[in-house]
């Protein structure tokens, strides 16, 4: 499903940015703790999620969390920001 339909928005800023090493993982709320420790214990090094997901990570992660909105700018400046880092969710 297209949640929030921001997975358009970040597969095209994605494949702007011609990275390899970003992922895009989608799941409901309900779900989101176990992937994002999931992503954790795979390597990830920074999460990029949307407002209230994204407070709610930040305090039970010890990761980096970015909060991004939704408008196709916004993603794009958000991964672009994040060069240094090899694995990106």
């Amino acid at each position: 499903p297209n949640i929030n339909g921001i997975r358009s928005l970040v597969e095209q800023a994605i494949s702007e940015i011609n990275s390899q090493d970003i992922g895009f993982v989608e799941c409901h709320i309900s779900d989101v703790e176990d992937v994002a420790q999931q992503l954790t214990v795979n390597g990830c090094q920074i999460i990029l999620c949307t407002g209230a997901t994204a407070s709610y990570l930040q305090k039970i992660l010890s990761i980096e969390i970015q909060v991004i909105r939704t408008g196709m700018f916004d993603v794009i400046q958000a991964i672009s920001s994040l060069k240094q880092y090899k694995r990106i969710a």
